[in-house]
């Protein structure tokens, strides 16, 4: 702090002495010299000689030093600098060497600190209300009102006095705004089964174009929805084998009656063993068949609204150990079918048959083996069905094919017959004269019919035995076959395949 404050009093004592200087000059101004003498350095002198030789005999007087300036502080002696030397600030105290123990502070950044901000701009803030003050009446409905299975009609008067003309009339439902009116008269609807069952605020604002404001509330019921009923367990489609629980929850902003959720499992009435906060009930379906049941449940409310909720639910047994095709019984553990089947009396004998889902798009029993199975909804209602024969499905080995009814992959649609009599079948395919491409099947023979070669069931020929002769055929007096030799229909007819002729089932 020292040195600086000597720093600044060496700068002030050249300021001073710089205008002292040239003060002194500006009163002295520059002398008029007379004839022989000559102005040198703002002195006249005599000239002995031509101007450009002449040496002035008086050096020039050295201008005063300023003093110092006034100071509280004691006095400071100052030296005459050497010559040939400048007199620079006085040096101060070395700054202490740091610690190399200790970390060198860095220098704190300056900060350039810009006007404070302000507060940011708000809405603009509502005009002063002036003008009359207007009046607001909810006319319709009144304070307490019903409003039963229809439309919520609401009408609104609302003047103001000599002055004044009203700007809207604004609508709000349990505290937000529903609509607003420009025109006369004010009215309002409210559709039938917009507003939820039970108690709401209706309140009218009315605002000038004075800002003026005035408002009018009341209170209405309406009933038009039923209550809310959400089946929390089970899911549909659920699979059960003993006890579970059935959980319910109702929801509605009036009264229920007394007794008025209903329980209904596959049609009869199951009796609540716990109503709050949900109705809930452990069934168990053990006198129930083994199919699917539904199980529904109906709630009414003071006004006598009616909801219903409905799931279906699968009643599965304990899987057993019969499979596909064995006899079966669902009263007794070791005679049940194994998962995934299900034990029907189809064809007068109780069986297990293969479980399908009748919505694909696809037949999953026909995925397996489409010749003798389909997938039928006859099981378990509408949810579930089974795989059962009904005869192949379309595109099968030896179904009846057409143009449009296409024969599946690795089949190919082969007819015979002319006009309408043509009918065409599924045949499988075959390379002629390839025996490990030709018909893997006894008593066929691979015949060309274009571009391919199809495994064509031979019927009538000589024979000695039922081994000889394709499948359905018997040898029957040196003659394989009968009036239909393949499967569904399929008649044994004469064919000529090039140069040769034969009996084929086509």
């Amino acid at each position: 702090m020292a040195h600086q404050q000597r720093m600044f009093r060496w700068g002030l004592l050249g300021v001073l002495g710089t205008l002292m200087l040239v003060w002194g000059m500006a009163g002295c101004g520059n002398p008029t010299c007379s004839d022989g003498q000559a102005l040198v350095e703002g002195k006249c002198i005599t000239v002995s000689e031509p101007a450009n030789e002449v040496t002035p005999e008086v050096s020039p007087e050295p201008a005063p030093e300023p003093g110092p300036e006034p100071s509280n502080e004691e006095p400071i002696v100052e030296q005459s600098p050497e010559p040939g030397l400048e007199l620079g600030p006085e040096p101060g105290p070395e700054p202490a060497k740091p610690d190399a123990s200790e970390p060198t502070p860095e220098p704190e950044p300056t900060v350039e600190m810009g006007p404070e901000p302000g507060p940011e701009p708000g809405p603009e803030p509502t005009p002063e209300p002036t003008g009359p003050v207007p009046t607001i009446s909810i006319k319709s409905p009144k304070d307490g009102d019903l409003i039963k299975d229809t439309s919520v009609e609401i009408e609104v008067d609302a003047q103001v006095g000599s002055g004044g003309s009203i700007d809207y009339v604004e609508l709000q439902i349990d505290g937000t705004k529903w609509s607003d009116a420009r025109q006369t008269p004010y009215r309002f609807s409210i559709p039938k089964g917009s507003l939820t069952d039970g108690e709401h605020t209706v309140k009218a604002i009315v605002v000038t174009t004075g800002y003026q404001q005035a408002t009018d509330e009341i209170k209405i019921k309406t009933a038009a929805n039923g209550p809310q009923i959400k089946i929390l367990q089970p899911t549909p489609d659920t699979s059960v084998s003993a006890a579970f629980t059935i959980s319910v929850e109702v929801k509605t902003g009036l009264a229920l009656k007394k007794d008025g959720v209903k329980l209904l499992v596959n049609g009869k009435a199951v009796a609540w063993t716990k109503t709050t906060p949900n109705y809930e009930v452990s069934f168990d379906p053990k006198d129930l068949p083994f199919d699917s049941f539904p199980i529904q449940v109906t709630a009414t409310d003071e006004f006598d609204f009616l909801s219903s909720a409905q799931v279906v639910v699968v009643h599965d047994p304990k899987p057993g150990p019969k499979k596909l095709g064995e006899e079966c019984d669902n009263t007794d553990a070791q005679k049940r079918c194994v998962a995934n089947h299900s034990c029907l009396n189809i064809d007068g004998t109780f069986k297990c048959y293969e479980n399908c889902t009748t919505g694909l798009a696809t037949n999953p029993c026909q995925d397996r083996d489409c010749k003798v199975r389909a997938c039928q909804s006859s099981h378990m209602g509408t949810k579930r069905g089974v795989c059962y024969p009904t005869g192949p499905a379309p595109g099968c080995l030896n179904y009846e094919c057409t143009a449009t009814q296409r024969c599946n992959t690795g089949l190919i649609c082969v007819g015979a017959g002319s006009g309408s009599t043509i009918r065409r079948w599924c045949m499988a395919t075959c390379t002629p004269g390839n025996v490990l491409l030709g018909c893997k099947v006894k008593g066929h023979k691979c015949v060309n019919v274009g571009s391919t070669g199809a495994c064509i069931e031979v019927c009538q020929q000589d024979c000695k035995q039922d081994s000889e002769c394709g499948l359905n055929q018997t040898c029957n007096n040196g003659k394989c076959g009968g009036p239909f030799c393949q499967h569904y229909g399929a008649p044994c007819r004469a064919v000529q395949a090039g140069t040769e002729t034969f009996n084929a089932c086509i």
